[in-house]
């Protein structure tokens, strides 16, 4: 199936088949293909049900204190920029607002931005934080002193438009954090269709980190940080494999496992990102990168 790259309009070629092995929704083959050009892998058989896919336990609720503890590297990334308390913060694909709670808890003044009804109430009922639902980033009121997309990217249909109105609405000396899965990744380039990251049909699009940066210079950005070694990464790594041999060895999903059976493939996932350690943190390849932008 032939298709032209949405970022830069060349033509893509076919690169991999694959299916829905991580939660196992269906047993429809999915089709990517990769740009000539720009290096950027989509999803060229978009399912016109895709929301059947996620589920409301797509991501699971927690305890407030797994929640700061789960998101030590958000958190540390936050204070890093030293923001001044109630500074405004928007997070695109906010989810159940795990990160806006952690915001909100520093002193910020945190918003979210996603495209579930239901998870805002949820947001907003647990964590008394609005989340945006049902509108165009563009639309949005004021600007921001950060946004950030934890993951979320990779899900937009059209993640050009989305980086356009993203990058219009941070406030000059502002910051923009992008955390997305690493097509560069050593994962990746070993298991190619079973690479858990790739996440078929959930994950739309893998977008090449340096493809990003241009993007972000010719707006009047500047790279603070790009790195696919940070806590997320690793943990990612170890969350990768943990999954890829759940997903060969059982037939339900990981995530439907019994308890003992998920620690079970953690702890096998947790040794072999032991042992491929040395690799994934040479060259850039991490399962994940984040890159961090001043606005200037």
């Amino acid at each position: 199936m032939k298709q032209k790259c949405i970022f830069c309009k060349e033509r893509t070629k076919y690169l991999l088949s694959t299916k829905d092995y991580n939660r196992k929704k269906s047993n429809l083959e999915f089709q990517y293909n990769q740009c000539f050009k720009c290096k950027t892998i989509n999803l060229v058989n978009i399912p016109n049900d895709i929301n059947k896919f996620y589920k409301i336990d797509y991501h699971n609720t927690k305890d407030k204190k797994l929640i700061l503890r789960d998101n030590k590297s958000k958190i540390q990334y936050l204070l890093n920029l030293n923001l001044k308390k109630k500074n405004a913060i928007l997070d695109i694909g906010s989810g159940y607002g795990e990160f806006l709670y952690c915001a909100k808890v520093f002193g910020y003044k945190p918003e979210g931005f996603d495209l579930s009804t239901e998870i805002a109430r949820y947001t907003l009922k647990n964590f008394n934080i609005k989340t945006h639902v049902g509108i165009n980033i563009k639309d949005l009121k004021k600007k921001y002193n950060l946004i950030t997309m934890w993951q979320s990217l990779e899900h937009f249909k059209n993640p050009k438009s989305t980086i356009k109105q993203l990058i219009s609405k941070v406030k000059t000396g502002g910051y923009v954090i992008l955390s997305l899965p690493n097509p560069s990744s050593l994962g990746f380039k070993l298991f190619k269709s079973k690479w858990p990251h790739l996440d078929a049909p959930r994950h739309l699009y893998l977008i090449k980190s340096q493809f990003l940066i241009n993007l972000f210079l010719k707006n009047k950005y500047k790279l603070i940080l790009k790195t696919s070694n940070d806590q997320d990464s690793k943990y990612n790594n170890r969350l990768s494999y943990s999954i890829l041999i759940s997903n060969l060895c059982s037939k339900k999903s990981f995530f439907n496992l019994s308890k003992f059976h998920r620690m079970f493939f953690s702890v096998m996932g947790l040794i072999i990102e032991k042992f491929l350690y040395y690799f994934e943190n040479k060259n850039f390849q991490g399962s994940c990168y984040t890159l961090v932008f001043k606005k200037i």
